[in-house]
């Protein structure tokens, strides 16, 4: 009878096995990263949307166009630089495209691997609050890998919950934890109630 650490190491076994092959699938993704160019969101969001460029750039090795929109007649030019980025690169297998707006620090903290600014800002903010996505801090805690965050995330009650962008829950964003912690990862999501069930 398979004992429940078994069932964790098949489940970390699977998601190292699916890694290569999202890097194999996904070697020709063109990335449109859109934000506004004149912007009064607060001081070092330019920063943000510069390692956001570099996340994919570096991580995945997604090649990113950056595009901003205008404030004159923004929709129309909108319309237009994805019309052009669509014609330029593809169909829709090996596009994505990203409208980035404004992150809050507890989701760029636990993004970045940064225990005790997570731990600081925790005294002061909704552990559940979500990103434009639908993320919340322990879904930036797996994308960033961070093992330690996450930890600190569950400590706090952070709920484990789907989010709106596709239904991808923590559980599915395992995949980004260094091999080395993903049996560990995937482990305390499960105990703490993160759903096998759930599809993307």
């Amino acid at each position: 009878m398979a004992t429940e650490n078994d069932h964790i190491l098949t489940i970390a076994g699977k998601l190292s096995e699916y890694r290569p092959l999202r890097t194999q699938r996904y070697a020709a993704v063109n990335v449109l990263l859109i934000t506004w160019a004149d912007h009064d969101f607060k001081p070092g969001f330019d920063k943000e949307t510069d390692d956001l460029k570099d996340m994919f750039c570096e991580t995945f090795r997604y090649d990113v166009w950056p595009y901003n929109i205008p404030s004159k007649d923004a929709e129309r030019a909108l319309n237009a630089g994805v019309a052009q980025f669509v014609k330029r690169f593809g169909d829709e297998d090996n596009l994505i495209i990203v409208f980035y707006n404004e992150l809050l620090p507890l989701h760029i903290a636990s993004w970045l691997g940064e225990d005790a600014l997570v731990i600081r800002l925790l005294e002061t903010t909704d552990p559940g609050v979500k990103s434009v996505l639908g993320f919340n801090a322990v879904h930036f805690a797996c994308l960033g890998g961070h093992l330690s965050v996450l930890r600190i995330l569950l400590e706090h009650n952070v709920p484990l919950v789907a989010a709106d962008f596709r239904s991808i829950t923590a559980l599915h964003l395992a995949i980004f934890f260094p091999p080395a912690d993903l049996a560990l990862a995937v482990s305390l999501l499960l105990n703490k109630g993160c759903s096998l069930e759930a599809v993307t």
